[in-house]
């Protein structure tokens, strides 16, 4: 009798935890959907890193001395169909922008990394926005990218600060519409760099290495 009572609760559970199984099977079909996920197209940032495969930007320094800079990676991701929603799917997706140099400066660590994510919610909707420049092993870091440039992230440390000009000449070569991003030398010491330029539709138009403090140019 005793045996009989557990052998029908056993398959009462089962029983149950099988339904349980179906109905969740069943949500994830009925209300799942099939949605677009946008390719990457922030503008601003293709204007302010506007690199392609294969790119070759040279450096001027003091004493003639030039610097190379080789792009070979550039991975901008397209438009793709994901299926959303469902039963326990939360799920966001990304649309991503990558650059990367050949020129290395630490073991596996490209010279030059850009890295771009838009985020959106599994029903479309835009969450945020990061993108990082990676030079000569400095971090540079953005919540957007503007017309004039970076946006700092709230937790941007405050030795980086940045500077705006609509016409800035390095070396006796004009360019409009830059950013500055620099280390503040008096709160920490930087192991490449400690200021880098970027214009719009230009990218990297020069850096100051430190601790020498030379400035080096786009040519």
């Amino acid at each position: 009798m005793h045996r009989n009572f557990l052998q029908h609760g056993l398959i009462l559970l089962l029983c149950f935890f099988l339904f349980i199984q179906f109905v969740n099977i069943g949500c994830n079909v009925c209300s799942s959907k099939k949605i677009t996920c946008p390719g990457f197209s922030d503008s601003l940032v293709l204007q302010w890193f506007p690199y392609h495969l294969n790119q070759q930007i040279a450096f001027k320094g003091g004493s003639n001395k030039s610097e190379i800079l080789t792009i070979n990676i550039v991975d901008k991701s397209e438009s793709a169909e994901i299926t959303i929603g469902g039963y326990g799917n939360n799920r966001k997706y990304y649309a991503t922008y990558r650059v990367a140099s050949l020129e290395i400066d630490t073991p596996y660590t490209p010279r030059l990394q850009i890295f771009s994510n838009i985020m959106y919610d599994n029903s479309g909707n835009l969450q945020n926005k990061n993108t990082q420049l990676i030079f000569l092993n400095e971090t540079f870091a953005a919540t957007d990218i503007v017309d004039t440039g970076f946006v700092r992230l709230n937790t941007t440390p405050s030795y980086i600060f940045t500077q705006f000009f609509n016409t800035l000449t390095l070396n006796s070569k004009a360019f409009t519409n830059v950013q500055m991003l620099q280390i503040d030398t008096n709160f920490i010491k930087p192991s490449g760099i400690r200021s880098v330029y970027i214009s719009k539709n230009n990218g990297i138009i020069g850096y100051i290495r430190y601790p020498s403090n030379d400035l080096w140019v786009k040519e």
